[in-house]
């Protein structure tokens, strides 16, 4: 592999859009292939990190009194 699993990384949302659309018409040509289309799904359900860092800083206002 290219890199280690155990690794993170933070890309903006222009590159991670490239490549859903590159996933995305692999996809259209093999749409049996479930694990493909479950971790297109996945990316595209991404939270960006700024919001998944106002949840965590600010947390949920719905329970704040």
């Amino acid at each position: 592999m290219y890199h280690e699993d155990s690794k993170s990384f933070l890309i903006f949302g222009q590159q991670l859009n490239q490549i859903i659309t590159m996933l995305q018409m692999i996809s259209d040509r093999n749409p049996d292939i479930q694990k493909l289309n479950e971790f297109i799904q996945y990316l595209k359900d991404l939270n960006s990190y700024e919001d998944m860092l106002n949840g965590f800083i600010f947390g949920d206002r719905k329970t704040i009194p």
